[in-house]
């Protein structure tokens, strides 16, 4: 990938002259932010934005679900070359970082470096990654996930029809500043806010750095599921409680940790909500997974790597143990998978598999790596939600 350096490299769209006040969050037909960058790798010479449609994709190289957009987001950009439309992939980490990035993943578009998270922000990113799209007016087109992303979509903005464009986290005022605090219109420390919602909506945020924990549209069994860590079948409602009623959550627990947040869940979250829950441990089935000592070596941990992602048939982490594996087929399967590998030192999963064709072709993947997994009975957590008597 070749590299295209300054001390610092400005451009902007030449119809943003009228930016939104600092912090304020963007909206679809609003003229897009100025785009200003210390470095951009990657461009063959300066970037040319006037009158092209502008494509910015949101990432760091710790955002698992970032490195696994880069094939999709590589043959859109290859599917469109040659017409009026500009792929730019933004980071706020450092310029080295950015370069091992995308040595690491094979990105072949530019790639962006916002150092100071400004960009981040004036686009109110919400979570990566994250996708906005720039009309050759330079007016905000749409957001969404890179997953949704489709050359239709972009060749309908080209063609100057509104685009269709889905799947877009909502925007949130939120610092991207390195070594700064959120800012207060976001999550506060000790902060639990539930209430009914009308659509489903799901996960929208589960943060590891600060233990932020947002969810919408979960019926009661789902979020509580969610806040206890566990699957939805580990919990039983109540006949006479509201199966059906879908909630929204936003918490935030003590010392920035998702532990911390779930601690906190579990002691208020039931008052909040009007229930009594109660915790015995059952004997159950469940899927242990084990070592296959037979295979030696695991393969080798991105130091980088902060996270993953987990879909139906796939699981990926540049960094994982033996129990985050685990933990990461208990949400893929939605069953109770016991980790007694032993494997405490982190390694690298990419791991596919036919979802269709269940375990026989779960515990192939497995074995490749040197995993098996059993079926045996175990007691575990059973939960109760109840009304107060």
């Amino acid at each position: 990938m070749t590299s295209f350096t300054a001390s610092l490299v400005l451009f902007s769209l030449w119809l943003a002259q009228d930016p939104p006040p600092p912090r304020a969050l963007p909206k679809v037909g609003d003229r897009a932010p100025a785009l200003q960058f210390d470095h951009v790798l990657g461009a063959q010479g300066a970037l040319e934005l006037g009158g092209k449609v502008v494509v910015l994709e949101f990432s760091t190289s710790w955002c698992g679900g970032c490195r696994a957009s880069v094939p999709h987001w590589n043959a859109l950009a290859k599917d469109l070359a040659g017409e009026a439309v500009v792929f730019v992939s933004v980071t706020n980490e450092d310029k080295a970082a950015a370069e091992r990035f995308a040595a690491d993943t094979g990105l072949a578009t530019a790639l962006a470096v916002d150092a100071d998270g400004s960009v981040f922000e004036a686009f109110g990113v919400p979570g990566l990654p994250d996708v906005a799209v720039i009309g050759a007016d330079g007016k905000i087109a749409g957001f969404t996930r890179p997953a949704n992303l489709e050359a239709a979509a972009i060749r309908q903005l080209l063609a100057g029809k509104p685009a269709t464009l889905e799947g877009g986290l909502p925007r949130a005022n939120r610092s991207w500043n390195h070594g700064v605090e959120l800012s207060a219109n976001d999550v506060a420390p000790g902060t639990l806010v539930v209430r009914p919602c009308a659509k489903p909506s799901g996960v929208q945020r589960m943060d590891p750095k600060t233990g932020i924990v947002s969810v919408g549209g979960l019926p009661m069994r789902t979020l509580f599921a969610t806040a206890l860590d566990c699957v939805p079948d580990d919990i039983e409602l109540d006949a006479a409680l509201p199966a059906k009623t879908l909630w929204e959550l936003s918490a935030r627990g003590e010392g920035n940790t998702l532990a911390g947040t779930r601690a906190m869940l579990r002691a208020r979250l039931p008052a909040e909500l009007g229930v009594v829950l109660t915790t015995s441990m059952v004997e159950s089935k469940a899927l242990i997974l084990r070592r296959d000592e037979r295979v030696a070596t695991l393969p080798a941990a991105d130091e980088n790597a902060k996270g993953g992602s987990i879909r139906a048939g796939e699981i990926q982490f540049g960094a994982a143990t033996g129990a985050q594996l685990a933990n990461a087929l208990r949400r893929a399967l939605s069953v109770a998978v016991i980790d007694e590998t032993g494997v405490v030192k982190p390694f690298a999963i990419d791991m596919k598999w036919d979802a269709g064709e269940g375990l026989t072709a779960l515990r192939v993947a497995l074995a490749k790596m040197g995993f098996s997994l059993a079926e045996e009975k175990r007691p575990l957590p059973r939960h109760r939600l109840a009304p107060p008597k």
